[in-house]
């Protein structure tokens, strides 16, 4: 089942490229709920990779609408089930490790986030080169206007309302102190909040991102133009990570906050083995 925001979508599709490789079976992507939806601007993967969204011919109820689908994943997520014999594995809350998931791998469907960072680096390569060959034109241009900046990823918008705690949305003592760790750089601010950036920010070298064009929606320009900068300051966001992950830069150094997030943790970050930064 593919759902959530561009991030999320990745991580479920480098857990689907993963399961691939080690089962030797054809993994199908379920896109129903992702595109009924229509969240988070109703990004898909189709709009940054050539992807067919196609529905496979084989569902179950954890995938469909209704009241009683959503009671099932509400008892399922509320009771920390982790796998249904050999039907459903069900990693929504993302708590899931990557060894529980794939002692479960064999299960028919597979629902949740998978934000492992092992399955990403199986599928970085490939996927970069995919993101090349659908976007030659706007990477190009974009490593023209900001391949020596620090690229700024600023959450705020439904971060701000969630109560999940996962959700953290990072302050201004947050970003001056990165800003810190890059004396004397340009900064370009990538956002949902320009005015809170533009109070924030006000005094350093920035600028807040414009689009590449109008070739793409402007989620896919962003995370394009993210990808061309050479260093990285993020939040907790898995659309930021995936961009300074995917970064066109041969060393870019990535500074990021201290959460209770897998793909962020000092495990991952160390598998990754990038130059990164935790912010205590």
């Amino acid at each position: 089942m593919l759902q959530g925001g561009l991030g999320n979508q990745l991580f479920q599709l480098a857990w689907v490229r993963y399961v691939e490789s080690v089962s030797g079976c054809k993994v199908a992507c379920d896109s129903k709920m992702l595109i009924g939806k229509g969240i988070h601007g109703g990004i898909r993967l189709a709009d940054l990779i050539d992807f067919d969204h196609g529905q496979p011919s084989e569902s179950c109820i954890f995938f469909k609408e209704g009241i009683f689908a959503k009671v099932a994943r509400l008892i399922t997520r509320k009771s920390h089930v982790r796998k249904l014999g050999n039907y459903l594995l069900y990693d929504y809350d993302a708590e899931t490790s990557f060894d529980q998931a794939c002692d479960a791998m064999k299960s028919q469907f597979h629902f949740g986030y998978f934000q492992y960072v092992q399955s990403a680096l199986y599928f970085r390569d490939e996927l970069k080169s995919l993101i090349l060959q659908k976007n030659t034109v706007l990477v190009a241009k974009g490593r023209e206007l900001y391949s020596d900046s620090v690229g700024v990823h600023v959450r705020r918008g439904d971060f701000l309302l969630s109560t999940d705690p996962r959700h953290k949305v990072m302050d201004e003592d947050y970003y001056l102190k990165a800003i810190e760790s890059f004396k004397g750089r340009r900064f370009v601010i990538f956002t949902d909040d320009r005015e809170w950036c533009k109070e924030v920010f006000n005094g350093h070298d920035f600028e807040i991102c414009g689009l590449l064009g109008t070739e793409v929606k402007p989620a896919i320009a962003d995370f394009l133009s993210l990808m061309c900068c050479k260093d990285y300051i993020l939040g907790n966001s898995t659309f930021a990570w995936w961009a300074a992950f995917l970064s066109l830069s041969s060393t870019p150094v990535v500074y990021m906050p201290s959460v209770n997030l897998p793909f962020q943790s000092e495990m991952s970050n160390q598998l990754i083995g990038w130059s990164y930064v935790l912010n205590q």
